[in-house]
C-alpha cells in the first residue's frame, strides 16, 4: 500500500488550497488529532496522517475542504448547544453535548460528502477506496460485530459512509429518516433533522428501561408463585418481607432515582466513538513540542533608520572635517574603472538585445523594391521587433558585525563602486547595515507572544548608508564618512558592530523590497545580502522573557499569513533556519537574490553546505566561487583583499589582430578582477534586461 509520508504535506496543502477554491492557509499540525477551520483568518488545520494510502488522504482532505467550505463553526457549537438546553435543560454538560455532536456529525457529513462528490466527481473514487481501507484497518468498530444489530444512528453513519456493501436494514420509520439524511441541503436542514432523531431516539432511550424493568419484575413474580417461597403467618396470611424498621423492604421512589438519572439518558455513537480512537492510530505519534507561530508583521519606521539620519549621526563621531586625500585617489582612479565597466555593461546589454530581436512582414509593399518585382518575390516592407527591456534596481544588506572589522574598509569599496556604476547606469539602489542594537553580550531574542502566537524580537535594527534618493552633496558625504569609518575598521560610536541578526533581518526584509519596487515601479529587483558568517544563535522566549518556551526538542511550525504556507523548523540555530527564511522572502518577493559569503577558506563551510571537488578547486584558483544550494538563486564564496594594481592596456602597432583581442581580454578581466561584487551583478542585471 502506497503510503503518504510528511514529505508530501507541502504537495497535500496545495492540493487543499485548489479544492477550496480560494488561497486558504493550510497547516499540518503535528498536535492535532482532527481537522478544524478558522473562519476569520481562514486557516485549515489538518493532521499528520501517516501510513495511509493516498487515496484515503485524498478523501480525508476532500472531506475536511468540505467542512471547511459548508460547515459554519460558530452556527455549529451554537445548534448543538440549543439542542442540549431543549432537551435537558442544560448547556454545560460534555457528555450530552459530545453525544449531540456525534448525531449532527453523522447527518452533516453525509451532507458535505455528497456535496464535495458533486463538486468534485474525481473524488468519488477516493471516497470508495479510502473508505474501503477503513473498514479493512475496523475503524468504525464494527467487524466483530452485527451491523442491524447497532443503534439506528450508527447504522446510518455506516451506510452513508460507503457502507451499502454490508446490506444494512432500515425498518419503515428508519428509512423515512435515511431518506431526509440524503435531501440535506443546508446546514439549516441538519441542526432540524439532528433535533428530530435526537429528540425522537431520547425518548425512546427514557423509555426503555423503564418497560424493560417492570418486565423484568413480572416475570419474578411468575417465578415466585411458581415456587411457593412466601411465608405465612399462622393465620395463613401472606407476611410482607420488612426492614428493621418496619418499612417496606422496596426503597420507595427508587425507580425514579434510578430511571430519570441523566447518565441512563446519554445516547452514545458507537462508531464514532471507535473513529475517534482509531484516528489516533493513523496520525504522526511524537514526542517533539511543536510551537505554532505566525510570521510578524512590524512597523518600519521603528526598525529601519533612513540615510538622513544615519550619515549625520555618523559625521558627528568625527571632531574635524578634513579631506581624506587616501579617498580622493581612489575615487579618481576609480572612476576610469567604472567607465570602463559601464562600457561593457552597455555592449553586453546591445548584444543581448540584437540576439533577441526578430524580423518580420509588414505586409505593405516598399516601393524601393518594386521595380525588382520580376526576380525578387521579397518586396514587402520588414519591420525588426527588439525585446522590451526591463527595469532593476538593488536593495543590499550589510553585515555589520564584530567579525566584518579586518575586512569592512574593502567592502565598503566594493560597495562604493557599485553605488558608482549604478547611479551611471541610472539603476535605483538602496544599501542598508543590519546589527544588533545594544551591546555586543545582549543576543537578539525571538519572542513568542502565548496570546497572539505571533513572531516577533527585540535588539536589531536595519540601517540606511547609501541610496539612489542621494544628491551629489549627500552622496560626497556619505561616501566621505564611510571611507572614515573604514578606515578605522568600523569604529563608530552611533554604529558600534556588534551581533549578526540575518535571519531577524530576513524576516523584514520583504517589505523593504516590496516598498522599494513600487516606488519605483520595478519589474525586477535584486537583493544582496552580504555577510561573512551565519546568524546569531537567537533563541525564542514566551512573553514572560522565559527561554525554556523553546528547547531542543522543540519544532516550529511557522505559518505566513502573506504566502499562506507553512513552513517547519527543526533547529533555529542551524543554517537550515536561514535557508527557509529565504523561501519565504523570495516567495513573498518574487526578487532575484543573491549572496555574497566573505571568508578566508571554505573549509569550516562544509557542515552547512555541499561542497564539491569542483568547487573547491574553484576557490583554491580564483579565490570566487558560486554554489547554488544555500537558499539562494546565487550564492558567492569570496575573498575580499587588498586590490592589486591594473596595468594600463598595452598594445604594439606591430601586433596582430589575435594578439590584440588576447591582450585586451586580458586587460579587461584584470580591470575587473577585484570589483567582484560589482562584475557578478552586472553580469546578471545584463542577461536578464530583456525579456
Amino acid at each position: 500500500m502506497a503510503t503518504t509520508n510528511p514529505i508530501s504535506f507541502e504537495i497535500k496543502s496545495q492540493l487543499a488550497k485548489l479544492l477550496a477554491t480560494e488561497n486558504i492557509t493550510m497547516m499540518h499540525d503535528p498536535k492535532s488529532f482532527t481537522a478544524s477551520f478558522d473562519t476569520r483568518n481562514r486557516i485549515l488545520t489538518l493532521p499528520m496522517w501517516t501510513n495511509i494510502s493516498n487515496d484515503l488522504y485524498d478523501m480525508l482532505v476532500v472531506h475536511e475542504v468540505g467542512h471547511a467550505l459548508d460547515t459554519p463553526p460558530e452556527k455549529w457549537i451554537s445548534s448543538i448547544a440549543d439542542i442540549c438546553m431543549k432537551y435537558h435543560n442544560d448547556k454545560s454538560n460534555t457528555e450530552t453535548l459530545s453525544s449531540i455532536r456525534d448525531f449532527m456529525n453523522i447527518i452533516e457529513d453525509a451532507r458535505i460528502e455528497k456535496r464535495q462528490k458533486i463538486r468534485y466527481p474525481g473524488s468519488k473514487r477516493n471516497f470508495v477506496l479510502g473508505y474501503k481501507e477503513l473498514y479493512d484497518r475496523d475503524f468504525f468498530g464494527i467487524n466483530s460485530k452485527d451491523t442491524n444489530s447497532l443503534p439506528f444512528i450508527d447504522r446510518a453513519n455506516i451506510y452513508f459512509k460507503n457502507g451499502t456493501h454490508l446490506n444494512i436494514k432500515f425498518d419503515a420509520a428508519e428509512k423515512v429518516f435515511i431518506n431526509k439524511i440524503s435531501s440535506t441541503e443546508t446546514f439549516d436542514d441538519v441542526i432540524n433533522l439532528t433535533d428530530e432523531i435526537y429528540g425522537i431516539y431520547l425518548k425512546k432511550a427514557k423509555e426503555e428501561p423503564v418497560t424493560k424493568i417492570a418486565n423484568d419484575v413480572d416475570d419474578l413474580i411468575d417465578e415466585l408463585d411458581q415456587m411457593d417461597i412466601y411465608d405465612q403467618d399462622e393465620d395463613g396470611d401472606e407476611k410482607e418481607d420488612q426492614d428493621e424498621d418496619g418499612d417496606e423492604g422496596q426503597d420507595e421512589g427508587n425507580d425514579d432515582k434510578t430511571f430519570s438519572s441523566e447518565k441512563n439518558h446519554i445516547l452514545e455513537s458507537i462508531t464514532e466513538k471507535a473513529a475517534k480512537e482509531s484516528i489516533k492510530s493513523i496520525v504522526i505519534q511524537t514526542n517533539v513540542d511543536y510551537i505554532n507561530l505566525t510570521m510578524p508583521k512590524y512597523d518600519l519606521s521603528k526598525i529601519v533608520d533612513d540615510y538622513k539620519v544615519v550619515i549625520p549621526q555618523m559625521k558627528k563621531d568625527y571632531s574635524k572635517n578634513y579631506v581624506n586625500l587616501n579617498f580622493l585617489k581612489w575615487r579618481c582612479k576609480e572612476m576610469n574603472t567604472i567607465s570602463f565597466m559601464v562600457k561593457e555593461f552597455e555592449m553586453r546589454k546591445s548584444a543581448d538585445t540584437y540576439a533577441r530581436q526578430s524580423i518580420s512582414k509588414t505586409g505593405i509593399i516598399d516601393s524601393n523594391k518594386l521595380h525588382t518585382y520580376k526576380y525578387n518575390d521579397d518586396i514587402f516592407r520588414k519591420l525588426t521587433v527588439l525585446p522590451k527591456g526591463k527595469n532593476h534596481g538593488f536593495v543590499m544588506f550589510l553585515d555589520w558585525s564584530e567579525s566584518m572589522r579586518n575586512q569592512i574598509h574593502d567592502t565598503l569599496k566594493q560597495l562604493f563602486s557599485l553605488t558608482m556604476f549604478c547611479n551611471r547606469v541610472h539603476i535605483p539602489f538602496e544599501i542598508y547595515t543590519f546589527r544588533s542594537h545594544f551591546s555586543s553580550d545582549k543576543i537578539s531574542q525571538f519572542i513568542a507572544d502565548s496570546n497572539r502566537d505571533t513572531l516577533y524580537f527585540d535588539n536589531f535594527k536595519i540601517r540606511n548608508i547609501l541610496s539612489s534618493r542621494m544628491n551629489t552633496k549627500e552622496m560626497n558625504e556619505a561616501f566621505d564618512v564611510l571611507w572614515k569609518i573604514g578606515e578605522r575598521q568600523g569604529i563608530s560610536n552611533s554604529d558600534n558592530m556588534n551581533q549578526t541578526p540575518l535571519n531577524q533581518t530576513i524576516f523584514v526584509a520583504d517589505q523593504i523590497i516590496n516598498n522599494f519596487r513600487k516606488k519605483y515601479k520595478l519589474q525586477i529587483v535584486n537583493t544582496v545580502i552580504l555577510t561573512d558568517g551565519s546568524s546569531d544563535r537567537s533563541k525564542i522566549v514566551d512573553s514572560t522573557m522565559n527561554p525554556k518556551y523553546y528547547t531542543n526538542k522543540s519544532v516550529i511550525v511557522l505559518t505566513d499569513p502573506v504566502t499562506k504556507k507553512t513552513y517547519q523548523i527543526k533547529n533555529l540555530q542551524s543554517y537550515n533556519t536561514t535557508s527557509i527564511l529565504l523561501k519565504i522572502l523570495k516567495e513573498r518577493t518574487n526578487c532575484n537574490l543573491i549572496g555574497f559569503y566573505i571568508t578566508n577558506s571554505i573549509k569550516h563551510l562544509t557542515y552547512m553546505f555541499d561542497i564539491s571537488d569542483k568547487v573547491k578547486k574553484d576557490w583554491k584558483n580564483n579565490k570566487f566561487v558560486g554554489i547554488s544550494n544555500a537558499g539562494y538563486d546565487e550564492y558567492f564564496l569570496v575573498k575580499f583583499e587588498q586590490e592589486q594594481i591594473t596595468q594600463d592596456l598595452k598594445v604594439d602597432p606591430t601586433m596582430k589582430k589575435n594578439a590584440i583581442t588576447k591582450a585586451f581580454v586580458s586587460f579587461a578581466e584584470k580591470k575587473t578582477s577585484n570589483r567582484l561584487m560589482i562584475k557578478s551583478l552586472m553580469d546578471r542585471v545584463s542577461k536578464n534586461s530583456v525579456v
